[in-house]
């Protein structure tokens, strides 16, 4: 179906309706499917209302950052929270040893913060301070890298607030280096937000100059569209501060519960939503939408297809992404009371899908989180009764360890994003062995080999170095190094590298000719990383 785009009060649409699952289970050739797992096929959504809402500019409130530190008490995991409020709800970045906590200090109904804590070892954390919004309750932080060590984060802030919160830290240890920026989308009709996401994009080829992810939102929406917990999503459009803000309108069912990840490798996003059928709740399943993130459409790179993806009687949902390969973790519904972990995986942007068990051992298993890596590990934590749990996979999801125990009480809180996990296994979870709700940290390991590129330099040639942090050796991987330029010898260079556990190698271009400014792609078994150059005959200048 051809797209007709409607422009109405300086807005674009982009008419149609959205498809939602029928009473059979149908797989992509029409069949239908019996078994534990249950999903309707992924297709192309050509028929979706989209439609941009206005630009705001941001207003400066990194001055709401209040710094009072006070001391952590001892605990059988680590304990990151000690304060006499509970404390729920955490997320965690991790980059190069450095990891930021965020999470909800509840004072009352009314009234609770987000509090800011960082660790170099995780074995000690630091209470950075908190963001001071009198008389309001923020609840549900988020974070993810955008790369090296700068991370973006969002909230959920008070229903009575009118403002959505933007946090950047250009570097994770260094809270100094954090600002909180707020755009006032509520006066414009986009009201009670009730679940907030944040999703960094690193890459050298950027839709606008200072797009540095997305920000996504369940909210209601009464604006030239009305939709009550629906989609929306913001975006940084230029230097003076300003956003776009992308709203979905036209569904048959609520949305609630939003995980959103962006693969560096390829640029594609995806939003991963709990659906609840309109006129009955008890119809309910895990809404997957996707799309590329093209730099050559700019500003509009939201008005494009997008990929959809449902999975019935599943909810409480996780998205994660990398190096070309993504995974959807659920708890999923069995017999109408069996609680399981199942995860979805796709290596071909979406196009097919193939879902899998974690953990179905007839106990209640619930609330995942999943964090990927390059080269097809991935790690999901998830509760067990009343501990936490964690499972690997090394193949990109298709088989999955013997889930491990790793909470060492059994008092982990249930509920959504009451744990999360980043980067070098890191995990921090919502706790109640102590007198009040506490957040607690520990580490689930990484799986198998794990490459990063660490960096690229130039000279004559190219050489990038990589790093293996993981747990077995990288074997004979295949690399490329690629330009994106007018290069007219050497334009792509391919082998194979051998990186030790803990240990570096570098891979390197060999000679090259070319004269103009170059994009620099380097991808080493899944795992991926670009720059920009000046070449000059056989030399790399000015790489960054």
């Amino acid at each position: 179906m051809k797209k007709k785009a409607i422009y109405a009060i300086g807005a674009i649409f982009v008419a149609a309706m959205l498809i939602f699952p029928v009473n059979a289970l149908i797989n992509d050739s029409g069949e239908e499917q019996t078994g534990k797992v249950q999903v309707i096929h992924s297709h192309q959504v050509t028929n979706a209302h989209i439609a941009k809402g206005p630009t705001v500019k941001a207003v400066d409130m990194t001055d709401r950052f209040v710094k009072e530190p006070y001391p952590l008490g001892p605990g059988a995991d680590v304990q990151v929270s000690s304060g006499e409020d509970d404390e729920f709800h955490p997320t965690i970045a991790s980059a190069d040893g450095s990891m930021l906590s965020l999470y909800e200090d509840y004072v009352s109904l009314m009234d609770g913060n987000i509090i800011i804590a960082s660790s170099q070892d995780g074995q000690t954390w630091t209470d950075e301070g908190y963001l001071d919004l009198p008389d309001m309750r923020e609840t549900y932080p988020s974070l993810d890298i955008v790369g090296g060590k700068r991370a973006i984060g969002t909230f959920v802030a008070d229903p009575r607030d009118t403002i959505y919160y933007y946090l950047d830290f250009a570097d994770i240890s260094d809270v100094a280096t954090m600002n909180v920026a707020g755009y006032d989308w509520g006066s414009s009709g986009y009201t009670n937000v009730q679940m907030a996401s944040a999703a960094g994009y690193g890459l050298a080829s950027k839709p606008t100059q200072y797009f540095n992810g997305i920000f996504s939102y369940n909210c209601d929406v009464e604006a030239s569209q009305t939709e009550d917990h629906s989609l929306t999503f913001q975006f940084l459009a230029d230097e003076e501060g300003y956003a776009s803000l992308i709203y979905w309108y036209g569904w048959d069912v609520d949305l609630f519960n939003l995980s959103t990840d962006i693969d560096q490798s390829n640029g594609m996003a995806y939003w991963v939503m709990e659906g609840y059928n309109e006129s009955d709740y008890s119809t309910y399943g895990i809404e997957a939408l996707y799309c590329y993130i093209d730099p050559s459409l700019g500003g509009d790179w939201w008005n494009t297809d997008y990929g959809e993806f449902w999975i019935d009687d599943a909810f409480h949902p996780d998205v994660a992404a990398a190096g070309g390969r993504v995974y959807i973790v659920a708890e999923q519904v069995e017999l109408g009371y069996n609680h399981n972990i199942i995860c979805a995986y796709s290596s071909n942007k979406g196009d097919t899908w193939t879902i899998v068990p974690i953990a179905n051992t007839g106990d209640q298993e619930t609330n995942p989180a999943i964090f990927a890596y390059p080269g097809g590990s991935a790690t999901c934590v998830f509760m067990k009764g009343d501990d936490l749990y964690f499972s690997h996979t090394t193949d990109g999801g298709a088989t999955w360890t013997e889930p491990e125990k790793l909470s060492d009480s059994p008092s982990v809180v249930k509920g959504f994003h009451t744990a999360d996990i980043s980067s070098g296994g890191n995990v921090v979870w919502t706790d109640s062995r102590g007198s009040s709700t506490d957040i607690y940290y520990d580490n689930a390991g990484v799986p198998g080999a794990l490459l990063s590129v660490q960096s690229i330099s130039g000279g004559f040639g190219v050489s990038a170095t990589v790093t293996n942090v993981g747990s077995e050796d990288a074997n004979n991987v295949d690399w490329t190094i690629s330009f994106d330029g007018p290069v007219f010898i050497g334009k792509e260079k391919t082998g194979t590298v051998t990186v030790p556990a803990g240990g570096e190698a570098t891979v390197k271009s060999g000679l090259i000719f070319g004269v103009g400014k170059a994009t620099i792609t380097v991808n080493v078994g899944g795992a991926s990383k670009t720059a920009s150059g000046f070449v000059l005959g056989p030399l790399v200048l000015g790489v960054e």
